[in-house]
């Protein structure tokens, strides 16, 4: 218990100043935090006065901050949202279409200017979602307020968005308020940043009625170095922000979410949501929305809903949160085909799961989202498809079985197992057994870059597609729950005809990506290999045979470079690399998440790599990596093989194109969005031999 012992006895806390700002500005922030951490972390209300001192540094970042110094600008602030109608009131719309049993939407939105976001907001206004979420950028997240500044002047510049969500620190109050007058939906803040004080701050005075409470959980998907005390520090004046509207008058709507983007089992995604809910009730927040992140099994994701909402009601009361209504809202699995046929059958199914599992809100993907940022078209097409479903799909909801049941059963004994466990290491405090748990593996994941979790645990699916325990870590499991979760994954085994492993988890993730034209051509070659069409079933794109010894062998001298560029948080597509890589027979150096261009460069350079593989979803590469190949000449290594692939641009644009550009850049090859690694593992087998030749 090192961790909590230093804060019991005053220590600082190994903070790390937002990026981006002026050396005494990070010196006065990295202060204020040691303070809070002198302390000590604990799930109490914050105090107003220390709120308020805080607020006087959040507010000093950046120009627009200061338009809301003091006490007047925070009364006009509040005055400006008990304006609104009722309809604009995340809180009040939930109320609503609960009492007439009506499925919401909600959109993401981000682009660089005030009139793209407005633009794209009226492509849809004849279909119009519920809520839109204002997607901030990546720069603002990182507190690099003048290159997200000199960004949207070229974005101003050329008509196009060159970054890949909205910068409400360089748009300001009034920015965000002309986005709020252009529909009638409710606007959403989702807090993204590790430090996103200031954007809350403006997002808030701005209108947004809607925002996320993020604390450990922004740890398990976007965070690297930041300390989970930190993290809940900081969740804490975001949360607190919004409970003070809450208390003049304004019904702030807090969403809490789970810790994975769909992959993992359903009980890490809602114990951290329940502590996200706790957490919330604490500063003062009255109206919740408890997301889950869905995972594609229907009676998983049914289950896992139900019990999100009966425990969250539960442990509200428990510990003398009262009255609090709870929504819930999902988020759709996060891996889309390419190809838009496949992908819209993909979110018909998803809505359709939505809607049998009772969700209240369903947070909404674009049909053009697997290859750049959603555009208004994009999402017009993808409501007028939700609403669709939904109109077929009427009231219809799963009904109770026996499959059901036990499933509901099975998540609610793991969910209790953690959430007891927290409360014991805390001492009944939430915040502190949130710490300590991190610290010890009873919370962890396996796809995140966060320094601090532990990462032993791997989930894969079982032979109907839910998400079960290969390997617990630390997560206390009761052991019916873990006997459970091996019986489920000795079905499939059964059926596949070989053992759960490594190869599994490298499938899975990009498993509903799989071109359907690569799956018929196997399948196809695969019966007419067959005699008699009564042979067990061969190895297919998930189970391929292993890898052959001699090629391993052959691959072990050489060393790989693996990461995620720039501020990019996504870790999913690298990590399923770096497994691939490794099992092939490679010597991989991960980088992780959020690695700049020079720690890729560093890397190469340390280990003599003969390959630097980028990664990158977010649609800033072409910023992040224009002078990579320069930089390793300057470093000497001018020869070694570039790959890159992802989601390389923030707006529409040919693919042609894309490769093109990346080509002139120096990388010798460009994969585009959900390439099956395979593919670049035969390009990098042959890349190096013509390179061994060549020397």
């Amino acid at each position: 218990m090192t961790g909590f012992s230093a804060l019991e006895t005053g220590a600082i806390l190994n903070v790390t100043p937002p990026l981006g700002l002026e050396t005494e500005q990070k010196t006065k922030i990295h202060e204020e935090l040691c303070m809070a951490a002198r302390l000590s972390v604990r799930n109490k209300q914050m105090d107003w006065d220390f709120f308020l001192e805080q607020r006087k540094q959040v507010l000093s970042e950046w120009p627009t901050g200061k338009e809301l110094m003091g006490q007047a600008a925070l009364d006009q602030a509040v005055a400006y949202q008990k304006s609104q109608p009722w309809w604009k009131f995340a809180a009040l719309r939930n109320a609503q279409a609960e009492k007439e049993d009506r499925i919401q939407l909600a959109c993401q939105v981000g682009h660089a200017l005030t009139e793209q976001q407005i633009e794209h907001i009226k492509a849809c206004s004849k279909a119009e979602p519920d809520g839109w979420w204002l997607w901030d950028d990546t720069y603002s997240r990182a507190h690099k307020f003048a290159k997200a500044q000199e960004m949207v002047e070229r974005s101003r510049r050329d008509n196009y968005s060159y970054l890949n969500g909205y910068p409400p620190a360089i748009h300001g109050v009034a920015g965000v308020r002309a986005i709020n007058a252009s529909t009638d939906a409710y606007l959403h803040s989702p807090n993204n940043d590790a430090d996103g004080r200031l954007t809350a701050e403006i997002m808030y005075a701005g209108g947004c009625t809607h925002f996320g409470v993020q604390g450990i959980v922004r740890g398990f998907l976007t965070l690297r170095d930041t300390s989970p005390e930190e993290a809940i520090l900081l969740d804490q004046y975001m949360t607190r922000l919004a409970g003070y509207y809450t208390e003049q008058g304004v019904p702030m709507c807090a969403m809490t979410a789970g810790a994975e983007y769909g992959w993992g089992t359903a009980g890490i995604k809602l114990a951290t949501s329940l502590l996200g809910s706790l957490m919330a009730a604490e500063q003062g927040i009255k109206y919740l929305n408890v997301l889950y992140c869905q995972g594609l099994n229907l009676v998983e994701d049914t289950a896992a809903i139900q019990v999100l909402k009966k425990l969250t009601h539960e442990y509200l009361e428990r510990f003398g949160y009262k009255n609090i209504p709870v929504w819930t809202m999902n988020s759709l699995f996060h891996a889309w085909p390419v190809d838009r046929s496949a992908l819209s059958a993909q979110l018909t199914y998803s809505i359709a799961n939505s809607a049998l599992g009772g969700i209240r809100t369903i947070l909404m993907k674009s049909v053009d989202e697997a290859d750049y940022a959603p555009t208004g078209e994009g999402h017009r097409q993808s409501i007028a498809i939700a609403k669709q479903t939904l109109r077929i799909m009427g009231s219809q909801r799963l009904p109770e079985g026996p499959d059901l049941q036990l499933e509901r059963e099975m998540i609610e004994k793991e969910v209790r197992a953690v959430m007891e466990r927290i409360l014991e290491l805390g001492d009944g405090d939430v915040a502190v057994g949130a710490c300590l748990a991190i610290e010890q593996g009873v919370l962890d994941t396996q796809f995140a870059s966060w320094k601090h979790l532990k990462n032993k645990v791997v989930a894969i699916r079982d032979a109907n597609g839910a998400f079960r325990y290969l390997d617990a870590g630390n997560v206390p499991l009761p052991p019916e729950v873990r006997e459970y979760h091996r019986a489920k994954i000795a079905e499939r085994e059964k059926r596949e005809g070989m053992k759960a492993g490594l190869q599994w988890v490298i499938g899975e993730p990009t498993w509903t990506t799989i071109p359907i034209e690569e799956e018929a051509a196997e399948l196809s070659a695969r019966l007419r290999s067959m005699e008699t069409g009564l042979e067990e079933k061969k190895a297919t794109t998930i189970e391929k045979a292993a890898v052959p010894e001699e090629k391993k062998a052959a691959a072990k001298k050489y060393n790989v470079v693996v990461g995620t560029v720039g501020y990019d948080s996504h870790i999913v597509g690298s990590t399923v690399l770096r497994h691939a890589l490794e099992d092939a027979g490679y010597n991989v150096a991960f980088l992780g998440s959020a690695a700049q261009p020079v720690e890729f460069i560093n890397a190469a350079r340390e280990t003599n790599a003969a390959a630097l593989w980028v990664s990158s979803l977010y649609g800033m590469a072409r910023i992040d990596c224009a002078d990579m190949r320069a930089k390793l000449v300057e470093a000497g290594m001018g020869d070694i093989i570039m790959y890159i692939g992802g989601m390389l641009t923030s707006g529409p644009e040919d693919y042609k194109v894309t490769e093109g550009l990346f080509l002139n850049m120096g990388f010798d090859r460009v994969y585009p969005p959900a390439t099956n690694p395979d593919i670049a593992l035969a390009d990098l087998e042959r890349d190096l031999e013509i390179r061994s030749t060549k020397k």
